[in-house]
């Protein structure tokens, strides 16, 4: 008989374990070390009546939450390399700003606080700083600040307008677009360049006469997927690191863009007008298996693959 109660509370033990563990697996949120499942969750933004809101959503479709719910427009998000905070774009206090949100407790923190309007943030691989544009010297720049907002400071320092920078998965090279190349009397192409972390030795990698946007690193650093406007319409592109093997991987007769790399490199997310609505796609990362996991009638954009 006490064996029998000592079986009993053995298996009452583990089912409660099993419960527990089955109970924390179904958090959506956690930080990527804490849940393998954030690896297949996609931040983005979305239109909510009249303004953008930052969502979340799994890879497969399901799970969509609003993490903005207010009245401001905000969007243009970015993961830490831990998954932990995500990074975005909010008008609340009148300019546009960067703010943190962590992704258990909710807090947010606006950490660019100036009179300036700022964009695209892109963390480095260790976490301590977030690169960004900004134009508070008459062009839009690349600049660095730690982590939490301190040290912001101009790299780019050129004459020309820079954007959408993405740090390097080694952390020493940041690319970003800008534009420089011209084509015709005050006029230039956007362009992808790779610069030093520092700001030094910027090159220009896509080297060519059309339209070139929104790099993003895969996660082994060997390749950049990017937008690029050639035969009419905006596609996804994707090139060695150095600009070489150019080749157009979402393939179609609608406008696709902003590429976000899944952390295996497996999958590439991106926005696409071609169901009406602009919305949220996956495929392969060779541009197979295109499939829609926003499925919306209200526009969707700009996907951040978390960590």
């Amino acid at each position: 008989m006490k064996e029998k109660k000592e079986i009993i509370i053995i298996i009452a033990a583990v089912i409660a374990i099993s419960i527990a563990l089955s109970a924390s697996s179904c958090e959506f949120g956690n930080s990527a070390t804490e849940n393998e499942d954030t690896a297949q969750i996609i931040a983005f933004e979305s239109r909510k009546e009249y303004i953008w809101q930052v969502h979340i959503i799994k890879a497969d479709g399901t799970g969509l939450q609003d993490v903005s719910n207010n009245d401001h427009d905000e969007g243009n998000v970015s993961w830490s390399p831990d998954g932990r905070k995500l990074t975005f774009v909010s008008n609340r206090n009148g300019y546009f700003q960067i703010y943190t949100m962590d992704m258990e407790d909710k807090k947010i923190v606006n950490i660019t606080d100036n009179d300036f309007d700022n964009f695209s943030s892109s963390w480095s691989p260790d976490g301590e700083k977030i690169a960004f544009e900004s134009i508070r010297e008459e062009d839009w720049q690349i600049y660095v600040m730690d982590a939490d907002g301190s040290n912001q400071i101009n790299i780019s320092e050129n004459d020309y307008l820079n954007w959408h920078p993405s740090w390097s998965p080694e952390g020493d090279k940041i690319a970003f677009e800008s534009r420089r190349y011209m084509v015709e009397e005050d006029y230039g192409q956007r362009q992808i360049y790779v610069m030093d972390a520092d700001g030094s030795k910027q090159i220009n990698i896509s080297d060519n006469d059309f339209i070139d946007r929104h790099p993003s690193w895969s996660p082994d650093g060997d390749k950049i997927a990017f937008t690029s406007y050639r035969d009419g319409r905006y596609q996804i592109y994707v090139m060695d690191a150095d600009g070489s093997n150019q080749e157009n991987i979402s393939k179609n007769d609608h406008d696709d863009w902003h590429p976000s790399w899944s952390p295996d490199g497996d999958k590439i997310a991106f926005t696409s007008s071609r169901e009406g609505h602009y919305q949220i796609f996956v495929m392969d990362s060779d541009g197979s298996n295109q499939q829609n996991i926003t499925n919306s009638d209200k526009d969707s954009c700009c996907p951040a693959w978390s960590p």
